[in-house]
């Protein structure tokens, strides 16, 4: 970079021209003449050249942060000498120079993610959370780490770590993604069926990576390709039973989850009359009523062909009577 200095003077005037750069306690350190070239001080010969081809003029021969300072041109005429300075502004490109990159994270780990610029003037730093659409979302205070103790799914997604100065602006995206294990959230824990009726088993469950499902018992050996058993949602019919039992089971490789469903098939309807005579009711119930009923039933089916068991159901305690 070549630093120049015009001036008029009278024919025959000049007699020398001295450059000087000003040290850090505000003196002058001469650098050399145009006479004599750079002096062979400190490093200047390294740093600096006089030209000989123009007039008044000290080529900085690599910018650095060090050349950035005050620089003097001194003319020394028969009238005695002037001086003429020039401050020079040196600006260092924005670098972004530890960046975290993509990473996957454990939920519960703890974890940091580093944002980290230089340049001059010093660049504003910052990191922000990137919405779907790519707009911008949650901007994080300023600092050079962040750090997520306790990391949760929420975390999840992709960041901007940007710096930026009056002269330029450059940025740098990284994702996080948070893993967790398999759990079913919701699976309804009873269905209650007419013979023959289908019903549609919902299997609710979250999990990073995706789980897989499987349900069990799943099929026959007749129709086991009318029910697909690896899916979130299982189409069930009756077949034969009156109660079924089916366990939704996901997985993925951080673990696994179950929760049963049971089906009650219901049949004709037969009405059967209890008389309570000899039980109070406590706390809601009668403590031998169903020993009872079980009886019961099982005295009117017992030369019935077919008949296995009752499942029995407590609707509403006799507290509701």
């Amino acid at each position: 970079m070549a630093l120049r200095w015009r001036y008029t003077l009278s024919a025959g005037s000049v007699l020398l021209i001295t450059f000087s750069l000003r040290l850090n306690d505000g003196s002058f350190d001469d650098i050399g003449t145009t006479f004599t070239g750079v002096f062979n001080t400190k490093d200047y010969r390294a740093r600096f050249n006089i030209s000989r081809s123009e007039l008044a003029t000290l080529i900085i021969n690599k910018v650095t942060e060090r050349e950035e300072t005050v620089y003097q041109c001194k003319v020394t005429t028969d009238s005695g000498p002037s001086s003429y300075r020039i401050q020079v502004i040196v600006t260092v490109p924005v670098k972004l120079i530890h960046v975290s990159g993509d990473q996957t994270v454990l939920e519960g780990s703890n974890t940091t993610l580093f944002c980290e610029g230089t340049g001059k003037p010093t660049p504003n730093i910052t990191l922000t959370r990137v919405l779907k659409d790519g707009s911008d979302g949650e901007t994080l205070p300023q600092r050079l780490t962040y750090n997520f103790p306790n990391i949760n799914r929420s975390a999840s997604g992709t960041y901007c770590c940007k710096a930026e100065n009056e002269y330029e602006t450059i940025s740098q995206v990284f994702e996080v993604i948070v893993i967790y294990p398999a759990k079913i959230v919701k699976l309804v824990s009873e269905h209650e069926l007419t013979p023959q009726q289908s019903v549609s088993l919902d299997c609710q469950a979250e999990g990073n990576p995706l789980p897989t499902y499987s349900w069990t018992p799943c099929g026959t050996t007749c129709d086991a390709q009318q029910i697909k058993c690896n899916e979130r949602l299982l189409i069930f019919q009756d077949r034969d039973k009156s109660v079924y039992t089916l366990t939704c089971k996901v997985t993925n490789n951080l673990g696994s989850d179950t929760r049963n469903t049971t089906l009650f098939i219901a049949s004709d309807v037969i009405n059967v009359t209890l008389v309570i005579t000899s039980e109070e009711c406590t706390d809601g119930e009668y403590s031998q009523l169903w020993e009872r009923l079980k009886k019961t039933i099982d005295e009117i089916f017992a030369a019935k062909l077919g008949y296995e068991s009752v499942q029995q159901k407590n609707i509403r305690s006799c507290q509701d009577r």
